[in-house]
């Protein structure tokens, strides 16, 4: 009789323990869906910064095909001289580092990489500001540094995320009032650049007092190419 009696309620204590962990879980899983949008820039960056960093173009590609996303991508010091159209294939990549490639130019395809946080290309042979950048609207981190570049487009400020920007060592001679309009902007590194002391002075008043500006001694020099 007692064995009878015990099977079933054993049974039935066992069902509703899987249905308080079921709604637990749905509960729980509700939560965690209705929390993304409140997810840190610091948890956000933890996620993607703790991934692999294929250093080999040939290693990320075959990577993306077997499935593996590839989120961080150094190229740096490969001689490139012209980027690879490849690059274009790694729609998800948030990091990329091209500094010292002996590249001078962003091709257009690149606009493909909406994704991207974090972008370095110091010491090239950048003359002319890449268009295709303006068109990254999650970039965060931009860096050419030790280029050829002469001027700043005016519609930089449609890069609204930026937090560091980075143009120090160029030929920069022209530098529009849209950069105090960049309304995350941390730091802005203009050192070795051609500005005379009116100009820096105009440039302090543009900038918000939040952002740490950095400028050489000012003058109106000649630079070496």
């Amino acid at each position: 009789m007692s064995h009878s009696t015990t099977h079933p309620l054993l049974r039935w204590s066992a069902w509703m323990l899987l249905c308080a962990l079921v709604i637990f879980a749905s509960e729980t899983l509700g939560m965690a869906q209705f929390n993304v949008g409140s997810t840190s820039t610091m948890d956000s960056d933890s996620v993607w910064k703790s991934a692999p960093v294929f250093t080999n173009l040939d290693d990320a590609l075959a990577a993306k095909a077997a499935g593996v996303p590839v989120l961080r991508l150094d190229l740096s010091r490969k001689k490139l001289r012209v980027v690879p159209a490849e690059l274009a294939q790694f729609t998800e990549l948030k990091a990329l580092n091209l500094d010292r490639t002996k590249i001078d130019a962003l091709p257009t395809d690149l606009r493909a990489l909406q994704h991207l946080e974090h972008f370095s290309a110091n010491g090239n042979r950048i003359t002319d500001f890449p268009e295709v950048i303006l068109t990254w609207k999650a970039l965060r981190f931009l860096s050419l540094g030790d280029n050829l570049i002469d001027s700043i487009p005016l519609n930089i400020d449609v890069l609204n995320q930026l937090q560091t920007l980075n143009l120090w060592s160029n030929l920069i001679a022209f530098f529009p009032a849209s950069l105090g309009d960049l309304p995350r902007l941390s730091s802005l590194d203009l050192t070795i650049n051609d500005m005379t002391a009116e100009e820096q002075y105009q440039l302090k008043t543009w900038m918000s007092t939040s952002t740490e500006l950095f400028l050489s001694a000012p003058c109106r020099c000649e630079f070496d190419d």
